[in-house]
């Protein structure tokens, strides 16, 4: 939820409440350092890839 909506909001009583109420606390709570290893990102720099049609043309057939 820190991610999304900021720590501030945490804070906020009223803004939780409305969360809670609308049924998305499961949506936005809890996804912290999990949601960046299920994308496969992580904080270190990658390096760029360039691919040309070409080669998406060769790995498809």
């Amino acid at each position: 939820m820190e991610r999304g909506l900021g720590k501030d909001v945490l804070e906020l009583q009223d803004i939780m409440d409305l969360i809670k109420k609308a049924g998305l606390i499961k949506t936005v709570w809890g996804i912290g350092p999990c949601y960046e290893k299920f994308l496969g990102r992580s904080e270190e720099p990658q390096a760029e890839v360039e691919v040309t049609d070409n080669d998406v043309c060769k790995a498809i057939t």
